[in-house]
């Protein structure tokens, strides 16, 4: 699997020399996790001992990228700084805060003529977190009955990832669970569904209504898409990926699962909604069941650059034929010859006061056409745009679906 970063793609170590004397200009640490809209990232000048005999003036500069520079010597400087070290001086460090997404070039000369051989080369991912998210949230973890928070480490997005996770009473490593992951709506927090849905499976499991699960509540991302290759977000906000490819297979292998597609189905609210059938029509070799509440399948490439303009300008490169194929729209019908085989037991359930109920009703109009099974969609009387409210309309009928499909 081809892996990705949040802030650098790449770096080219380069050699600065003099004579016989080499210095190389190389990152210092591994890319934080939780990068930030405006990343910056330390690099170190490393020197041959004594390279310094005595205090030489040393310019740093990205030309005219925008960047800034903060050194641990010296003072900061707009598009370059300049730096003395200390006679003797082993090396020294400087901080980097890319202006832009994109290959950024760092040259380091000094008066002496000493200069690296090629310019450091990095990739600055500016977009990581555009939309807001803090992907791993402990402090904000709700205190519930069965649910502890955890997290794991994406090397996708080369940060943190958040979640909580539900154990069912008298959870056992000597049993094998089914999962549901109940994914939130925008914007994302792995907090926000635990308060909702753990009333109704905690309930339900020790009325022993329904087979013991567990519920895992994923941090979603915006849609539970990854960025198109060439858009600023690619490579640092790639939520898909790392929830198909590292969260599941991470609960797989931590927690004692039914570690196939019958043992796992999906839930979700809203954006996670969308997120919950996305994922089914694109992975149905994955799932056994779904069940999605009020999906926000509103937008299309007609709409979306003004429905969502962040996620048109970062995860689209600002192209609006990027939408389609990533949204359930384009899938259904790519995949529609899987999705026919699979037969994949799929529900849904929309307020009728809620905006989405058209585009839930076209949607399913749509799974008709393309010959897509599925039930009825349930219709939430008195229900806006809330999740609270389908799940008291349904009492919690999400957990049932799933276990009815359950082995």
């Amino acid at each position: 699997m081809r892996r990705f970063t949040a802030l650098i793609i790449g770096v080219i170590l380069a050699g600065w020399t003099h004579g016989s004397s080499q210095i190389v200009v190389t990152v210092s640490q591994p890319v934080p996790a939780g990068v930030t809209s405006s990343p910056s990232y330390p690099f170190t000048v490393s020197l041959p001992s004594g390279t310094f005999n005595g205090s030489q003036t040393v310019t740093i500069s990205d030309g005219s990228q925008g960047g800034t520079f903060t050194p641990s010597v010296g003072s900061p400087g707009t598009n370059s700084i300049t730096v003395t070290p200390a006679g003797g001086a082993s090396g020294f460090t400087f901080t980097y805060s890319a202006a832009s997404t994109g290959n950024k070039s760092i040259s380091v000369s000094n008066g002496q003529g000493w200069a690296n051989a090629a310019p450091v080369t990095y990739y600055a991912n500016t977009a990581a977190n555009w939309y807001g998210n803090t992907w791993n949230n402990p402090g904000g973890a709700p205190t519930l009955t069965g649910v502890s928070h955890g997290s794991y480490h994406s090397n996708i997005m080369n940060q943190d990832i958040g979640f909580n996770i539900y154990l069912p009473p008298g959870y056992s490593t000597s049993t094998h669970y089914p999962v549901v992951y109940s994914f939130d709506g925008d914007p994302t927090s792995e907090n926000v569904n635990p308060p909702i849905v753990q009333p109704y499976v905690q309930s339900k499991i020790v009325a022993a209504t329904v087979k013991p699960m567990i519920y895992v509540f994923p941090a979603t991302g915006w849609k539970g898409m990854n960025a198109v290759q060439g858009a600023p977000a690619y490579g640092a906000y790639m939520a898909e990926a790392t929830i198909i490819y590292e969260l599941i297979p991470y609960i797989d292998a931590n927690y004692s699962t039914i570690a196939s597609k019958a043992g796992r189905a999906l839930s979700g609210f809203s954006g996670g909604g969308e997120v919950c059938d996305r994922l089914v029509f694109k992975f149905p070799q994955m799932f056994s069941s779904a069940y999605c509440y009020a999906s926000a399948v509103d937008d299309t490439s007609a709409n979306i650059q003004a429905n969502e303009p962040g996620g048109y300008a970062n995860m689209l490169n600002s192209i609006a034929a990027n939408w389609t194929p990533m949204a359930v729209w384009g899938l259904t019908v790519s995949n529609q010859n899987a999705l026919v085989a699979a037969a994949i037991p799929l529900h849904a359930t929309v307020g009728d006061s809620d905006s989405l109920e058209s585009t839930n009703v076209a949607l399913f109009a749509q799974l008709d056409n393309l010959s897509v099974p599925h039930d009825p969609l349930t219709v939430a009387t008195g229900c806006g745009h809330s999740f609270t409210c389908d799940m008291t309309f349904t009492n919690g009928a999400d957990v049932d679906f799933a276990s009815a499909h359950f082995p």
